[in-house]
């Protein structure tokens, strides 16, 4: 009757294995048909898999290629993707409608917490705005206006898509995500619908920032954006320049 017994109990322990591993399988298979990608994992580096996605984040590409990015990750990523305190650059936004196309050409200049952006439209400078760590400084034809910044971010007043677009869309409005890893560089392309358009943006994995998006309508391009000018470095004093000739941190 012991033996009988023992023999119960060894086989309500495999049973019980069986059971477990069939439900790991089950959750593994079901996680996998969430939407976005997931990379395969250097054997090496699994014990970084089990960090917050908000500390991982800031290796880039690594915390893509080991923890993947989906439609409910992807805003924690991008917001926490490391950035440069110096950079200069410039894009250009375009919008399309009644068969015609409007330009806008944006210059923009980061110095350690401080942001300069210009604006122009027919090579005619339109506006510019100064940011500081405590305020926002907005002026056209030398008539400056002051606003305390408080959570005012930089993005809130410029006529071109950034990173931070992407933080304002709510996972179910992402369609799909995408790394891509090319050559010279790696980009996560994230598709999603805004209003009743459908946005793709481009996301460089080694600035951070944004470098292309295109927006259509009804299969045609309402509007669209090109970073075409990047460089990594402290730029020229001259551009945080108040019309009364002080700098912005005087």
């Amino acid at each position: 009757m012991n033996k009988q017994n023992a023999k119960l109990a060894s086989w309500a322990a495999v049973l019980t294995a069986v059971l477990v591993l069939f439900t790991l399988f089950y959750m593994f298979r079901r996680e996998g048909r969430a939407p976005g990608i997931e990379l395969p994992l250097d054997p090496n580096e699994l014990s970084e898999v089990n960090s917050p996605v908000d500390e991982i984040a800031p290796a880039g590409a690594l915390a893509l290629e080991l923890i993947g990015i989906t439609r409910e990750n992807a805003e924690t990523l991008i917001a926490n993707m490391p950035r440069p305190d110096n950079y200069s650059g410039a894009g250009v936004t375009t919008v399309y409608g009644g068969g015609r196309s409007r330009k806008w050409l944006h210059h923009f200049y980061v110095m350690n917490g401080y942001q300069s952006i210009e604006q122009y439209q027919d090579d005619v400078l339109i506006d510019k705005i100064i940011y500081s760590p405590d305020t926002v400084y907005m002026w056209l034809n030398e008539q400056v206006m002051e606003i305390v910044r408080g959570a005012f971010s930089p993005d809130a007043a410029v006529r071109m898509p950034t990173h931070e677009d992407i933080l304002e869309i709510s996972a179910e409005d992402i369609i799909d995500v995408e790394y891509i890893r090319d050559i010279d560089a790696s980009h996560v392309r994230i598709r999603a619908h805004i209003l009743s358009m459908e946005v793709e943006y481009f996301i460089d994995l080694e600035s951070g920032l944004l470098t292309e998006a295109i927006a259509r309508q009804d299969g045609k391009i309402a509007w669209e954006f090109e970073l075409f000018e990047f460089t990594i470095e402290r730029p020229d004093d001259e551009m945080f320049l108040l019309p009364s000739g002080a700098y912005v941190w005087e």
